[in-house]
């Protein structure tokens, strides 16, 4: 088990350098599109025109390419820490008498937790031994007790702490991973897919039938998801792991309330729009997207409404079966 856990450890830490090295590329494509966005204001003939396009297409094609491979990298990441928790909290050492009685689930759930909690600061020990990690809570400490701010420049953090911090968003998160997320950076327009179509039963040596999938654009402006926290001089003071778990355990909780409040209520002005407020509309918003799906009124088809009254016992369920047949997995 322990060689299990072993190898985990370094696919998952050969997955980060790869992240590392697509994120690289994603800048760099970016700086590239900035070129590209440049030169299109120096146009002046057809045939320019005609390069540039050609531009464009490739970059972008390129752009579609490279984020995917950063979402695959992540999910993959994602799925290994996964997997290395449970390979972990599976590794029973109480006596062999011990273990014919079955462990309660609750204490199973609570074992489960403090070996996470373990992973993350062995994790964080490993961490806080690099360079860029000490700069990076050398400047925390010395900014928070001279009470200044901290400036971009002297706060870049390094990918292996952010890697963490969305670990920890993961892990906190109730609702992410009924999402799908896509990361932009900035002002952006997103291609997604609409209604995915059932598909069609045939002979195994017939004809494929073509499917109706739809895709939408929506745009998406800058905005963030931020917050400042005080932090105890205990900590401070105290060693660099406890007090990268405490920024980073607070960061990532707080970050993972506000995106699940998001996914659920979320308003759509400076913010995601929620499934809570799509489905309460009656009416076609005015920051409707003009390349979005069509509007559609789901506040009476989809908001229902269910008589404790008049319905209870079994025949409660099975109206809330019935009600529930309006939603679809995908």
């Amino acid at each position: 088990m322990a060689l299990k856990a072993l190898m985990l450890r370094k696919k998952i830490d050969l997955k980060n350098k790869e992240l590392e090295a697509a994120r690289a590329k994603m800048q760099d494509i970016e700086k590239r599109e900035a070129e590209i966005a440049a030169a299109i204001e120096e146009v002046a003939t057809e045939d320019e025109q005609a390069a540039v396009q050609e531009s464009v297409e490739a970059i972008t094609q390129e752009k579609v390419t490279a984020q995917a491979a950063v979402d695959s990298l992540g999910e993959t990441i994602r799925g290994l820490e996964a997997e290395l928790a449970t390979v972990e909290s599976e590794q029973d050492t109480t006596p062999p008498e011990e273990q014919k009685d079955p462990v309660p689930a609750e204490k199973e759930e609570r074992g489960a937790t403090r070996m996470i909690n373990m992973n993350r600061r062995d994790r964080l020990a490993e961490l806080v031994i690099r360079e860029d990690v000490k700069a990076v809570l050398a400047e925390v400490r010395s900014a928070i007790k001279e009470k200044r701010a901290v400036n971009n420049a002297n706060l870049t953090i390094p990918v292996v702490m952010l890697d963490l911090i969305r670990y920890e968003i993961a892990q906190s998160s109730k609702l992410l991973k009924f999402v799908r997320l896509r990361n932009i950076g900035g002002t952006g327009r997103q291609n997604i897919m609409g209604e995915i179509p059932e598909a069609v039963w045939t002979e195994a040596t017939g004809a494929i039938n073509e499917l109706d999938i739809g895709f939408n654009q929506i745009e998406v402006d800058g905005f963030k998801v931020s917050g400042y926290f005080a932090v105890p001089n205990s900590i401070i003071e105290d060693s660099d792991v406890d007090l990268a778990e405490e920024l980073i355990v607070a960061l990532g909780g707080a970050i993972a309330k506000a995106l699940d409040k998001a996914i659920l209520f979320g308003t759509g002005v400076k913010m995601p729009m929620g499934i809570v407020t799509r489905l309460a509309q009656t009416a076609q918003p005015a920051n409707w997207g003009t390349n979005d799906r069509a509007w559609t009124d789901l506040h009476e088809t989809n908001m229902l409404k269910i008589s404790a009254a008049s319905e209870s016992g079994a025949k409660f369920f099975q109206r809330l079966v019935e009600k529930l047949g309006v939603a679809k997995p995908l």
